[in-house]
């Protein structure tokens, strides 16, 4: 098993990778739990954009030859931050 951050991704919060890539025959890539966060920790204030960098954070993490079109499964959970 190979384990992946990429450097486009804001570093795990807790003793955990990014990406686990298993190999055998076929490969199976688990991607962590992804957030609205940019690489430099920065958070956008739209909930759009959160979401969009959250993807973008989920390409990222991704081999060169894994594809989006490929997930088995994504989940999503929105939160309204207290003010």
């Amino acid at each position: 098993m190979s384990f992946l951050n990429p450097r486009d991704v804001h570093a795990p919060a807790g003793p955990y990778s990014r990406t686990a890539i298993v190999p055998q025959g076929s490969e199976l890539v688990f991607v962590a739990g992804q957030v609205g966060m940019r690489a430099d920790g920065s958070i956008p204030q739209a909930f759009a954009e959160q979401a969009d960098v959250a993807f973008q954070n989920v390409r990222a993490c991704l081999p060169q030859l894994a594809s989006p079109a490929f997930l088995v499964e994504v989940g999503a959970i929105a939160v309204k931050r207290a003010r």
